[in-house]
């Protein structure tokens, strides 16, 4: 797919807004829209950028890899008890976990989306779960009633993609996240696939995470925002 239509940001930034992969497209939508945000994520850095009025954001890494099966086997089992699916009632908690924690990503990264907009961006991208508009499943990892983390996946074929991972910042490098990522990982349905993730590279913490499960690198490509 040379481009797409992205319907989530157009409602959230009141634009035209398109993710393309091949640079030759960006004149062709600018000649038909107007108000326009365009995500350019190309293979090679883009070198005259100034010419396309584009703004570089930084290098997405995707990562992918199996989880060892003993690795998995060897994990504790202490902290299942407190992953749970979600329900609707945790809503307000997940956004605003999203909110503080969600701090380093393409949005953020981007002065001419600001504060107010990358808000808004995270609350309806975790909110998108219940309206079965984005992603499978969504584990909360809870202590009493107070939820400390969360993990959306999305399930594709045999991949298991992180699509959203957050926890609060005084649990952060205690290994919630991990639990719930082998908690799905070590039920039956989910034992042969393969985990995706991905991640801006000046996120530092989510890099060395993915890399501390095991991960490799699987392809690292070019951000760029286009705005009219």
């Amino acid at each position: 797919m040379i481009f797409q239509r992205d319907y989530f940001l157009s409602n959230i930034l009141k634009k035209n807004c398109f993710s393309i992969f091949n640079i030759e497209k960006l004149k062709k939508i600018k000649k038909k829209y107007n108000n326009l945000f365009i995500t350019i994520k190309v293979k090679k850095k883009i070198k005259d950028t100034k010419k396309n009025n584009l703004k570089y954001i930084d290098s997405f890494i995707t990562y992918s890899g199996k989880i060892d099966q003993k690795k998995l086997d060897c994990s504790s089992s202490n902290n299942d008890k407190f992953i749970k699916k979600v329900t609707i009632k945790d809503k307000i908690q997940l956004v605003k976990i999203a909110i503080n924690e969600l701090k380093i990503n393409r949005f953020s990264l981007d002065p001419k989306i600001g504060a107010v907009k990358s808000k808004l961006i995270k609350k309806q991208w975790i909110s998108n779960f219940f309206y079965k508009k984005r992603g499978n499943i969504l584990l909360k990892f809870c202590k009493k009633k107070e939820i400390i983390g969360f993990v959306l996946f999305i399930c594709n074929n045999n991949k298991l993609i992180v699509d959203l991972i957050a926890t609060k910042g005084n649990y952060k490098k205690r290994g919630v996240a991990q639990s719930m990522i082998y908690y799905l990982l070590k039920k039956k349905k989910f034992s042969s696939f393969v985990l995706q993730a991905g991640t801006v590279k000046k996120n530092l913490n989510s890099n060395n995470f993915y890399k501390a499960l095991g991960l490799n690198k699987k392809k690292i490509e070019f951000i760029y925002h286009y705005h009219s």
